[in-house]
């Protein structure tokens, strides 16, 4: 055994600005097909705007599968604040991903990807699960963490 007890994943699909929402639930429902009385497979669904660019919501796109939570690259997907079916969406991201959900966000050190750049969403919904993959840079995410006092 080699003490693997959970694995998330998502699409490799959604990587892709132009993603079908059917071939990425293709990905998913294949991997899904993973059986094991040990080892807990959850998917994370990434979200991508041109999704809600497309009135999809984000309640809609969860209903597929038991997803663990959102996944959020901004560096990937241009997430533009100011567009407001964007701004919706994220506001729908944050609001469902509390409880058995999280949201994953990659972080980074370009202006897109700083982990302040969410921090009005982490303040409007401090229920939310959040998850900063690599905290990239660290000294911003601290101070960041600090302002929001969590």
């Amino acid at each position: 055994m080699t003490g693997i007890t959970e694995i998330h994943y998502s699409s490799t699909s959604s990587c892709r600005d132009d993603a079908e929402l059917s071939k990425v639930e293709e990905e998913i429902a294949y991997a899904q097909a993973f059986k094991s009385k040990k080892i807990v497979v959850k998917p994370y669904l990434w979200y991508i705007p041109k999704y809600a660019e497309e009135n999809i919501s984000v309640k809609s796109a969860l209903k597929a599968f038991d997803y663990c939570g959102i996944k959020l690259h901004p560096f990937a997907q241009k997430w533009n604040f100011e567009n407001p079916c964007h701004k919706k969406a994220l506001e729908e991201i944050f609001e469902c991903c509390t409880k058995n959900k999280s949201v994953l966000i990659h972080c980074g050190k370009s202006p897109e990807t700083l982990p302040s750049r969410f921090e009005p969403f982490f303040k409007a919904f401090p229920d939310a699960n959040v998850t900063l993959a690599h905290s990239n840079p660290v000294d911003v995410t601290i101070q960041m963490l600090k302002n929001i006092k969590t």
